[in-house]
């Protein structure tokens, strides 16, 4: 499944931003961390199909490690949770996760997916 993003989308810099000849981006090129209004409503058009690609890959190892570092009692903000593959892998390992995603769709389905409260929001 190809889930490239067409050309009139971006995934990296904002489209303010500015890109240098070496492919970095300087602070001061972009507004802000959090993603354009293009980029979320390429999410939200694409979100069953980023889902279906995004829940099939195993990052048990990667989560393990994460889930290691934080107290059984802790919390987990999952900012950007996507189709919610970690925020229910982390529920299902007994932890108490709260999710964050941008996209009204991805929230749905995030929310839906992982049995938990997913909210709509920048962070």
């Amino acid at each position: 499944m190809d889930l490239t993003m067409p050309d009139d989308t971006s995934f990296g810099p904002e489209e303010n931003g500015s890109e240098s000849s070496s492919g970095e981006v300087s602070a001061e090129s972009t507004s802000s961390a959090v993603p354009s209004e293009r980029t979320i409503r390429w999410y939200d058009r694409h979100a069953e199909e980023y889902a279906k690609w995004t829940r099939q890959i195993d990052l048990g190892g990667l989560r393990d490690r994460f889930l290691g570092l934080v107290p059984t009692d802790g919390r987990i903000l999952d900012v950007g949770c996507g189709a919610g593959r970690d925020l229910k892998y982390f529920l299902g390992r007994g932890r108490k996760a709260v999710g964050l995603d941008p996209s009204d769709a991805m929230a749905r389905l995030a929310s839906g997916y992982a049995e938990a409260t997913v909210h709509r929001c920048r962070a």
